[in-house]
């Protein structure tokens, strides 16, 4: 009952695992693709709604010299 307070605690087991087929190259250029992915995504939400505001613009001026 003595021993954990005045003698040595218990340590987790350190070990080094290195899994069998990873290549961090790969493991890098994955991140890199997703990071450029998600980038274009969103910037072809934002060109896409320039057009629709200019389109609805367009169509408002339109209607404005039809009158």
């Amino acid at each position: 009952m003595l021993g954990p307070i005045i003698g040595k605690r218990k340590r987790h087991k350190r070990f080094d695992y290195k899994p069998k087929y990873y290549d961090e190259k790969k493991d890098r250029a994955k991140k890199i693709r997703k990071q450029i992915q998600f980038e274009s995504k969103s910037s072809r939400g934002q060109v896409r709604s320039v057009i629709l505001y200019a389109a609805i613009l367009f169509g408002l001026f339109w209607v404005f010299l039809q009158l």
